[in-house]
């Protein structure tokens, strides 16, 4: 039960990936299999191969725990503290722990982190997050990428509320820019 609730997480998460990677780059990869490394294959019509490896993000490990609870039907717990911080704590252990593996597949490499933060608005992600991600130096993956489903902030309206959005974070920027995490924007 538990794999199976896991599998259908990932499935989604790299649908909802692909939907956006494919309106970006204007591609037409579909999902050819889903399986345990990477977690999910992508093919066009032309034989190009993508593997998504899935992660997702929480703002700590009690809202991991409160979430697949709650998922499984079982009671979740409070969490609290500082959003944005704890975010970007996780982003970055989850980053450390899926570079220290290697991945054996024909194609391209991806590495999603998916992130539901309904604390965290895109202002945040921007401002406070994004340029405090660490991308280790040794990356087994072609590119990794932070997708965010924002969440509906009435105070500062930025226009992508309720959409969800992803930002590449690696290869680091191209012409010359020093920053870590380079911002793509949807078209």
């Amino acid at each position: 039960m538990h794999d199976d609730l896991k599998k259908r997480h990932e499935r989604a998460a790299g649908d909802r990936f692909i939907e956006a990677y494919n309106r970006r780059y204007r591609t037409r990869f579909i999902l050819r299999e889903q399986r345990e490394s990477p977690d999910l294959v992508y093919e066009t019509r032309r034989g190009k191969l993508l593997g998504l490896e899935v992660a997702t993000a929480y703002y700590d490990e009690e809202e991991a725990k409160m979430r697949w609870s709650l998922a499984r039907g079982q009671d979740g717990g409070p969490w609290g503290g500082r959003p944005d911080e704890s975010l970007t704590q996780f982003i970055n252990r989850v980053l450390a722990d899926k570079c220290a593996k290697s991945y054996s597949f024909p194609g391209s490499c991806v590495l999603v982190i998916d992130a539901c933060p309904r604390l965290t608005d895109e202002r945040e992600i921007r401002g406070t997050v994004l340029p405090a991600i660490s991308v280790p130096p040794v990356v087994p993956y072609g590119e990794i990428y932070l997708g965010v489903d924002l969440p509906i902030s009435l105070a500062k309206p930025s226009g992508h509320e309720g959409q969800y959005r992803i930002w590449r974070l690696h290869p680091p920027g191209r012409r010359g820019q020093s920053s870590q995490v380079r911002e793509d924007e949807d078209d």
